[in-house]
């Protein structure tokens, strides 16, 4: 199960696939925006993620949600 800290740090990096170049690389978080926070405690956000290989920011136009409903829950 994939670790995360409870809140999103920027530059700490999430393996996703890019929706630029389609390449599943490690990706720095470069920004993030507080939404809600969830019934368990944890706080939901949406991050920004910089693709290595194309520069593509993933999350820009379609939201990346970290924790969603649930600590520890990337969508």
């Amino acid at each position: 199960m994939l670790e995360l800290p409870p809140i999103p740090k920027l530059g700490y990096e999430i393996v996703w696939d890019c929706a630029n170049c389609d390449q599943s690389e490690p990706m720095p978080i470069i920004g993030k925006s507080k939404k809600a926070t969830n019934e368990d405690g944890s706080i939901c956000h949406t991050i920004k993620l910089k693709c290595p290989n194309c520069g593509y920011i993933n999350g820009e136009y379609r939201a990346i949600f970290y924790n969603l409903y649930d600590k520890g829950v990337i969508v």
